[in-house]
């Protein structure tokens, strides 16, 4: 062989060496899932849409009252025809 086929061969050998690291296994790695810790429920007032694990932190409103308020205090100052003191 000569010379010129000798140098040519050891550029070719040196160039797949070097490519042939870059070929390496190339796993893509799947993204680590946090988990955020959150209020889960739609209807509390704390509800966080991006929470993945319930942290049992919900907040609910307390319902009003039904019907109208009564006073039954004998001692109030608040009469009417229906209840004269």
């Amino acid at each position: 062989m000569n010379e010129r086929a000798k140098s040519r061969i050891a550029i070719l050998l040196v160039t797949c060496m070097l490519l042939s690291g870059c070929a390496g296994d190339s796993e893509i790695e799947e993204p680590i899932s946090e988990d955020i810790p959150g209020c889960m429920d739609e209807t509390a007032e704390n509800y966080n849409p991006d929470a993945t694990v319930s942290d049992r932190s919900c907040v609910y409103a307390e319902p009003e009252p039904e019907g109208p308020d009564v006073n039954l205090d004998s001692k109030s100052e608040f009469c009417d025809d229906v209840n004269p003191h």
